[in-house]
């Protein structure tokens, strides 16, 4: 199967299926192209998977990944590999190597996946089963996980994460730009830098001024006592 390179360095291997090599391409299509997205990343052949959400499952893109050939230019000796899955895992060959292949690496979490759901897009829709609970607000959308820690700067998905963070995509915690205001004392420069930086970073103003209604008052008793 020949390979169509779209722009960066995605490559087209199936239905709305697509595979590069590096985090910055999938943060790029999630930041400048948001749509819903699942997404897979091989920790053992450092590759990524992206598709679209509506067409594709995570199972799906691992077996279009395998039987497109795109992971060959990217394991040692892939062959050797899917024989060794099979032996360890009793695959026999009631299974596809592609199949051997997904299973396994799922199976022993060297496959995860997330799903990247944009503003207007109801998370439900694409996901009934809860399995992809945990949840990352980003500027623009809300990123999916089976636990938070995965998306962090230290879980599998920690080199998509600080690309979308160095690009501003990642919501910073409203508490910490509660924090960093209430150090201005004064309540109307509180009221303004908390306001101002929420918005900045992706909270509507509805949301802003909620929260700020809320723990105002808290603030002030706190600082009078």
């Amino acid at each position: 199967m020949k390979l169509r390179i779209l722009d960066e360095r995605l490559e087209d291997i199936g239905n709305s299926t697509y595979c590069t090599d590096s985090a910055q391409d999938v943060a790029n299509w999630i930041v400048n192209k948001p749509k819903p997205y699942r997404v897979i990343y091989d920790k053992t052949y450092d590759v990524w998977c992206i598709a679209d959400a509506a067409v594709q499952t995570h199972k799906d893109m691992s077996i279009d990944m395998f039987d497109s050939n795109y992971l060959y230019d990217y394991a040692r000796n892939l062959d050797a590999d899917i024989e060794r899955m099979r032996k360890e895992d009793n695959l026999n060959s009631g299974w596809t190597d592609a199949e051997a292949y997904s299973d396994y690496q799922f199976d022993h979490y060297n496959i995860k996946g997330l799903i990247y759901i944009p503003e207007n897009f109801e998370y439900r829709d694409y996901e009934e089963s809860g399995f992809y609970s945990a949840k990352t607000e980003l500027t623009n959308g809300t990123i999916f996980t089976t636990r938070a820690s995965e998306f962090s700067d230290s879980g599998i998905f920690k080199s998509l994460y600080l690309k979308l963070k160095i690009m501003g995509a990642i919501k910073p915690d409203i508490d910490v730009l509660w924090k960093k205001a209430t150090i201005l004392k004064d309540v109307e420069k509180i009221h303004e830098f908390f306001c101002s930086a929420a918005e900045r970073h992706g909270y509507t103003e509805e949301e802003a001024e909620e929260y700020f209604d809320s723990h105002i008052a808290d603030y002030i008793s706190h600082i009078q006592f």
